[in-house]
C-alpha cells in the first residue's frame, strides 16, 4: 500500500481524527482505495467529492473489520474528470470508533503469484507421490490396472505418517531424509525401467484413457473452485486459509488437515484433545488422509500453527501447508472415477458403457461438490467399489483390505458392510451353498480385521466413546434418544422422501437459516444438489437412473448389484441416519451414489444421442453448482474480480462442457460386445486372493 493512515492513536478509540486523500478520476483505473475499522456512517463516515457535485457516503462491504480491505468505487455518471476527493471523518470517542484509510496500486492478481507457483510444484509433486509406488509395481512385480494404481500409494503415504507419528522427534528427523530417498530411487528405477520396456505392463490400455481425461477433468474443476479467491456465499471458514467452498457448508472439511497437524506434534490421542476436536476425538473419523498429510507436512517442511490458525495470512496458503491437505484430498476425492473403471471391469460390460459411466461420475453434482471439500467420503467410496469390484471376480482376501481402508477413509465406508456382505452371501448361491459362504466370509472378514484390529484397539484404549453410535437410536434431533418407535420411523420416512424425491428438500423448510443468517432461495436449490439423490446425479438424468433400476436386469451381476448394494445399502442407511430428517445427502449418501450410476449406465445402454443430451442439462447443472456460490454471495462485486478469478472461473465453467463434449463425439462399439480388457482387470496383487 502507497500511503495509509488510522485514526486510532494515543488516545484509542477516543481519538478524533480526519483523514483525506484526493486522487485524479483516470487514476481511479489503477489505484487501488483500502478502508479499515468501523465505517458505518454515523460518528465513523466516509464521503467522496468532486468539486461542484454533491458529496457521496461509501460504506465498505465489511464495516468492522480491522484489516485492510479493498473498497470499490464507481464512478457516477454525472461526474466530470475532475479530481475526486475521499474523506475519513472520525468524530466517536467510544469503543469500535475508528477507521483508517489507504491508497495503493491495483493488483493484477488477487492472490500471490508465488504461491499460485508453488502450489503447481506440490500438485505435481503429490501426484508423483501417490502414482510412483503404483507405477514402479507395474513395472517391476506386475501387472496392476489403472483402477488400482492409487492403492499402493495412499497406503504408503498412510504408513510413513504412521511411523512419523509415533519415532520420536530424533528418529524422525532420520526417517524424513531416507523417505525422500526412497521416493527419489522409485522415481530413478521407473525412468530406467520404461525406458527399457516402453510397451510393458505399466503402459496405459487405450480404453482407460477416457478415464484418465475424466479424473484430470474432475479435478481441475475442484482445483479452479478451491483457488478462487472469491468468497462463497455462507462459507464456512471462508476468511481463512482453509475455506468450505460449499454453500451453507458444515465445519466437516477441517478435519483432515486439523487431525494431520495433531499428529505432526506427536500428540497422543488425549493431549490437546479439546483444542483441536472440541467434543469429538482423534478417534471420530477414519486416520488414513491424516496419516497421508502428516507425511507432506514433514516432506515439504511446513509449519502449522499449534492448533492450525484459522486467519488467512496468504491466497493460496503455502507455509502453513493448507494447500499441501487440498491437494491431496482433491486428488483421493476424485477417485471413485477410477472405482468405476474396476467395477464395470468386473461386471465385464462393453467400453462403451464404461465410457459413459467415467463421464457422468465426472459431471454429476456429487464430484463438483464433494470432490473439493475435503471430507474423504468419496475416498470411502472408491474403496467400497473396489471391494465390490473383488467380491464379483471372488477375490475376497483382497476385498476385505479394500473394505478396511474404506473404514479407515471415514467411518461410512463401514456403513457399507450390511450390504457387502449380503453381496458376498448372494455370490455363493447354489450347491454347497453354506461351505462355501463360510469359506468366502472368513476370508474377507479376516483380511478386514487384521487391517482394522489396531485401529479399533487404539480407539477401545482412548475410551473416548463415538457419537457415531448414537445415531442409529435418535429420531432427527441430534444424538437424543427417540421419543418412541412413531417418532423414530417418522424420521426416517422423512429422510426416505427427501433423498429420493427431487425437488422435496427445496420445497421443505429445511436450511432457510444457517450460521450466517437467512438462506436466499437460490441458494438452497444449489444446496439441494448435495441433499438427494437425484441432485448428486443430475436433475437432468436421475430419470434415467430410477428408470434403469426398476427395469429388469440383464444378468444376475447387476440384479446382485441393484438388490444388495443399492437396496440394501440404502436400507441400511436409513436404519442409521437418524440425526437430521433432511435427507442423506452430506450424511452417508455420497458413498452410494456411485453405484447407482455405474448400474445404469451397465444395466440400460440408451442411445447415444439420449445419453449426450443427458449429460449436456447435468453440465449444465455443474457449471451451476461450480459458480453459483460466488455469483449469490452477497460481497461479490465483479469490480473486485482479478485477473486469476476470471481464469479460474472460466476453467470452472469449461471443464464440464468439455465432459459433455466427449459424451457427443464418444466411440460406441457394439451393444453386447463383451469387455475385452476385462481379464486383465483381474489379475493384480495375487498375493491377496
Amino acid at each position: 500500500m502507497a500511503i495509509s493512515a488510522i485514526t486510532y492513536c494515543a488516545q484509542g478509540d477516543a481519538t478524533r481524527a480526519t483523514l483525506a486523500v484526493t486522487v485524479k478520476r483516470k487514476s481511479l483505473q489503477r489505484l487501488q482505495l483500502f478502508t479499515a475499522g468501523y465505517i458505518k456512517g454515523g460518528s465513523v463516515r466516509l464521503l467522496a467529492q468532486q468539486s461542484g457535485q454533491a458529496p457521496i457516503a461509501l460504506l465498505p462491504e465489511k464495516s468492522n473489520d480491522e484489516q485492510w480491505q479493498p473498497l470499490y468505487f464507481s464512478v457516477p455518471s454525472g461526474w466530470g474528470p475532475g479530481d475526486i476527493t475521499f474523506t475519513l471523518t472520525d468524530d466517536a470517542t467510544g469503543g469500535f470508533g475508528w477507521g483508517g484509510l489507504g491508497l495503493g496500486k491495483r493488483r493484477h492478481l488477487a492472490g500471490d503469484a508465488s504461491a499460485y507457483a508453488i502450489v503447481a510444484l506440490h500438485a505435481v509433486a503429490i501426484a508423483g507421490l501417490l502414482l510412483l509406488p503404483g507405477l514402479l509395481w507395474r513395472s517391476c512385480i506386475g501387472p496392476l490396472p489403472l483402477s488400482l494404481l492409487p492403492v499402493p500409494g495412499i497406503i504408503l503415504l498412510a504408513l510413513n505418517g504412521l511411523a512419523l507419528w509415533i519415532l520420536p522427534a530424533s528418529a524422525a528427523q532420520w526417517f524424513r531424509a531416507g523417505l525422500a530417498g526412497i521416493y527419489l530411487l522409485f522415481a530413478v528405477a521407473l525412468l530406467y525401467r520404461r525406458r527399457i520396456g516402453r510397451n510393458g505392463p505399466g503402459t496405459p490400455r487405450s480404453g482407460d484413457r477416457i478415464f484418465i481425461i475424466a479424473i484430470v477433468l474432475a479435478l481441475l474443476q475442484a482445483i479452479s473452485i478451491g483457488l478462487n479467491p472469491q468468497g462463497v456465499a455462507q462459507e464456512y471458514g471462508g476468511d481463512g486459509e482453509l475455506p468450505g467452498r460449499m454453500v451453507a457448508s458444515p465445519p466437516d472439511h477441517v478435519i483432515p488437515y486439523g487431525t494431520a497437524v495433531y499428529l505432526l506434534h506427536r500428540y497422543d490421542g488425549d493431549e490437546k484433545r479439546f483444542e483441536y476436536f472440541g467434543d469429538w476425538s482423534i478417534g471420530s473419523r477414519g486416520p488414513l488422509v491424516p496419516l497421508g498429510i502428516n507425511t507432506l507436512l514433514q516432506l515439504f517442511g511446513a509449519a502449522p500453527g499449534d492448533p492450525p490458525s484459522s486467519a488467512r495470512v496468504q491466497w493460496p496458503g503455502v507455509d502453513s501447508g493448507v494447500d499441501l491437505a487440498r491437494l491431496f484430498g482433491w486428488m483421493l476425492n476424485a477417485l471413485p472415477i477410477l472405482g468405476a473403471l474396476h467395477l464395470m471391469s468386473a461386471l465385464n460390460v462393453p467400453a462403451e458403457r464404461r465410457h459413459r459411466a467415467a463421464l457422468w461420475l465426472a459431471l454429476a453434482p456429487l464430484l463438483t461438490i464433494n470432490v473439493v471439500f475435503l471430507w474423504p467420503k468419496l475416498l470411502a467410496a472408491y474403496f467400497v467399489m473396489l471391494v465390490v469390484g473383488d467380491v464379483l471376480n471372488r477375490r475376497y482376501s483382497r476385498a476385505g483390505i479394500f473394505a478396511a481402508l474404506a473404514w479407515l477413509s471415514h467411518p461410512v465406508g463401514a456403513l457399507m458392510l450390511p450390504a457387502i456382505g449380503l453381496l458376498l452371501v448372494a455370490q455363493r448361491r447354489g450347491p454347497g451353498f453354506w461351505r462355501s459362504s463360510a469359506a468366502a466370509s472368513s476370508r474377507f472378514l479376516g483380511m478386514l480385521l487384521l487391517v482394522m484390529l489396531p485401529w479399533l484397539y487404539y480407539k477401545w484404549q482412548l475410551g473416548h466413546g463415538d457419537a457415531f453410535m448414537s445415531y442409529v437410536f435418535a429420531d432427527g434431533r441430534g444424538i437424543k434418544p427417540a421419543l418412541g418407535i412413531g417418532s423414530w420411523l417418522a424420521a426416517r420416512v422423512s429422510n426416505l422422501w427427501m433423498t429420493l424425491t427431487p425437488t422435496a428438500f427445496f420445497f421443505s423448510d429445511a436450511m432457510h437459516d444457517w450460521i450466517f443468517g437467512p438462506v436466499h432461495d437460490s441458494l438452497r436449490w444449489t444446496i439441494q444438489y448435495a441433499k438427494s439423490l437425484p441432485g448428486q446425479l443430475g436433475f437432468g438424468a436421475f430419470g434415467f437412473a430410477y428408470a434403469a433400476l426398476v427395469r429388469s436386469p440383464p444378468d444376475a451381476a447387476l440384479r446382485d448389484l441393484r438388490n444388495c448394494i443399492v437396496g440394501a445399502g440404502l436400507a441400511t442407511m436409513l436404519i442409521y441416519w437418524g440425526y437430521s430428517t433432511d435427507g442423506l445427502g452430506r450424511n452417508c449418501l455420497e458413498v452410494l451414489t456411485p453405484f447407482v450410476i455405474v448400474y445404469a449406465c451397465a444395466a440400460w445402454p440408451v442411445s447415444k444421442a439420449a445419453f449426450a443430451t443427458m449429460m449436456s442439462i447435468v453440465a449444465l447443472e455443474s457449471m451451476w453448482v461450480a459458480l453459483s456460490g460466488f455469483l449469490l454471495n452477497p460481497a461479490f462485486r465483479l469490480a473486485s474480480v482479478a485477473w486469476d478469478g476470471w481464469f479460474l472461473f472460466g476453467l470452472s465453467a469449461a471443464t464440464p462442457l468439455i465432459l459433455a463434449f466427449h459424451a457427443w463425439r464418444a466411440p460406441y462399439g457394439a451393444p453386447g460386445a463383451a469387455d475385452p480388457t476385462h481379464p486383465a482387470t483381474a489379475s493384480p496383487m495375487a498375493m491377496t486372493r
